[in-house]
């Protein structure tokens, strides 16, 4: 007998409908692992396996939920927990809209209204809601016959055969490719080997490929999935902070072209993101540095209580304590994917995560990726919190709180090296330029960003000139 150990969330034990209603339910949140145990063939598993012609919780015109919980306390002698049941009755209706969304035929009469039968009742066409609810089920599965793990070599020696061993456990050849690590591979000839792989080693639309690494991984791997073939599924692992907070979500792709950082890319969302925080355990300082570049961005944008916490936990954030961790990197998840989910392609809000990506992309090209991106950010970040402060929007001392907390997080507070005009000159190359204007993303107030088409030349310059080392302050 082989056995297994298998992780998850949460653990539904029986496949019959309650347990695959549940499993439903829980398999559409992103942020959970749910695993059903069932004895038997799950279509035919449960009380509901053989068919019903009504169902029997429902409140029908002219009843409330407290009715039901009163037929119920009544027909079980008074031995109920009335607030739990109240609770269930109240989404009973909800419930059976569901289940008609996913193919059960309920009868209707010629206004269109469910047909009842009695107070509590109301019939359906004599279908077997169980195979319904089990092939709900089976769609949340992610169904491959290959999957490919795409890594840099330093993961990639670190985490592939680790990866690749778990991945084999769900029956599927899985293959590793890794490149050489770096933003130099971040290009369209890296995207043409991993497609002279896949096609050698015959992937199909049904397969899959897993990104297993930080940003450069996951947007070089996103993009490749959203090409190949026409698009193809991939799943996120990410192994930084960066990656894990802000470049695995969102559905965002892409490489650099000509050293213009992600002008070629698409938008397409992955499967799966799965995130084992063991991995920070490992993560070189710079590295983690980076990822809290990105962190204080989150905060800035859209949370102002969130972005102090990070402030007040600097310490514990340093030392990786991992509750702390986990708090942390959900919550930036979470604000990125309430951004991305109301403006998907960016067309509108979903600009305000490029908060300090202006400058920072610039200077990131310029040093010729020197610096990472993160670190980037950071500069870019406070040269807008610059021009945000000398527009009133901010505080000397929420300015100057900004600009510091960079140096607690150890991220930079000036650049050296570059001419200010050519900075200048390479941000009216960045992709985010609209009608020949800039979308600069600024502050109204720490947790409250906005876009604005009406920066000019000056004041980007007297920005870059501020977080410019060369240059002494207040000159």
């Amino acid at each position: 007998m082989k056995n297994r150990i298998i992780d998850t969330d949460v653990l539904i034990i029986g496949g019959g409908t309650a347990g695959c209603f549940a499993g439903i339910t829980l398999g559409k949140k992103k942020d959970l692992d749910v695993l059903i145990v069932e004895k038997a063939n799950i279509v035919r598993s449960g009380c509901l396996a053989a068919g019903v012609n009504a169902i029997n919780a429902y409140i029908t015109k002219g009843r409330v939920p407290q009715d039901y919980v009163d037929y119920c306390k009544k027909d079980a002698d008074g031995i109920v927990r009335e607030d739990l049941l109240l609770s269930m009755s109240e989404r009973l209706n909800h419930v059976t809209k569901v289940m008609e969304d996913l193919g059960l035929v309920i009868l209707k009469d010629e206004n269109g209204d469910y047909v009842a039968r009695g107070n509590r009742n109301i019939k359906i066409n004599g279908e077997n809601i169980k195979p319904i609810l089990a092939d709900a089920v089976k769609k949340l599965e992610l169904s491959c016959g290959k999957i490919c793990i795409v890594a840099d070599d330093t993961v990639g020696n670190l985490y592939g055969k680790e990866v690749q061993k778990a991945l084999e456990e769900l029956d599927v050849t899985v293959d590793l490719y890794t490149f050489p690590a770096g933003e130099a591979s971040k290009n369209l000839d890296t995207v043409k080997e991993l497609y002279a792989f896949l096609i050698e080693h015959h992937y199909t639309r049904k397969d899959v490929l897993a990104a297993l690494g930080g940003g450069v991984t996951g947007d070089l791997t996103g993009y490749a999935a959203a090409t190949y073939l026409r698009g193809i599924d991939f799943i996120q692992i990410p192994t930084t902070l960066l990656a894990q907070v802000d470049s695995s979500v969102g559905g965002k792709t892409g490489v650099d072209f000509a050293q213009y950082k992600n002008m070629v890319g698409a938008f397409h969302q992955p499967r799966l993101v799965y995130m084992n925080l063991n991995t920070l355990k490992t993560l070189p300082e710079d590295q983690f540095a980076s990822g809290m570049g990105e962190v204080l961005k989150s905060g800035l944008i859209r949370d102002a209580r969130f972005y102090e916490w990070t402030i007040n936990h600097m310490s514990e954030i340093q030392e990786r304590i991992y509750p702390v961790l986990v708090k942390m990197v959900r919550k930036c998840c979470e604000i990125k994917a309430a951004v991305v989910e109301s403006d998907p392609t960016e067309q509108g809000e979903r600009a305000l995560l490029n908060l300090g990506h202006t400058v920072g992309h610039a200077v990131e090209k310029l040093k010729n990726f020197e610096l990472l991106h993160g670190q980037c950010v950071a500069l870019g970040t406070i040269a807008a919190a610059y021009i945000s402060f000398k527009r009133g929007c901010l505080s000397t001392e929420e300015f100057y709180e900004i600009r510091d907390m960079n140096v607690g997080f150890d991220l930079p507070i000036f650049f050296n090296g570059l001419d200010n005009e050519a900075v200048l000159q390479t941000t009216k190359s960045d992709k985010k330029m609209d009608n020949g204007k800039i979308k600069f993303i600024l502050l109204k107030k720490i947790g409250q960003a906005y876009i604005d088409k009406t920066v000019t030349d000056e004041e980007i310059l007297d920005a870059i000139q501020f977080i410019n080392g060369d240059m002494i302050e207040g000159e």
